[in-house]
């Protein structure tokens, strides 16, 4: 976890910053500890056995490892995926009170959503994030990303 704090550390010392700025810290101070954190997750791992939940969550981080160390290479890539969940919150808020309203006021209340979920993936598509991205078959589910 100090790793990983570590690196949220600099990603709050650089908020703020132009995309080109924090792309030359990143590579300067955050690559490092990137680098070290897998050489240390790799080597905890193989001391592991198959099944302990420890190895099953390391190999699952390695092996989405280049979606995860993608903000290194772009200055614009978020480390966390904050603000997609933010601009995703009404939606999955909206299913658990759309049952409770009334027919008039739930006609309102989808066209709201609708247009809500217009909203979040706009902003997902103009604020990338590391790690996720949301579904076009699926509005409001945040999936895995998919490298390239």
């Amino acid at each position: 976890m100090k790793r990983i704090d570590a690196l949220f550390d600099i990603e709050r010392e650089i908020n703020g910053l132009s995309p080109a700025q924090r792309h030359a810290v990143r590579q300067e101070r955050s690559m490092p500890l990137v680098t070290e954190l897998e050489g240390w997750m790799i080597e905890t791992r193989d001391k592991l056995s198959r099944g302990h939940d420890l190895t099953k969550a390391f190999n699952y981080m390695l092996r989405r490892w280049s979606s995860f160390t993608r903000f290194l290479d772009d200055g614009r890539i978020c480390l966390s995926n904050n603000a997609a969940e933010r601009a995703l919150r009404p939606i999955g808020i909206s299913g658990v009170i759309l049952p409770m309203l009334g027919r008039r006021s739930r006609s309102i209340t989808v066209g709201t959503r609708i247009s809500d979920v217009g909203f979040a993936a706009r902003t997902a598509k103009s604020a990338p994030t590391a790690g996720s991205f949301i579904s076009s078959s699926r509005p409001g589910m945040l999936l895995p990303l998919r490298p390239g």
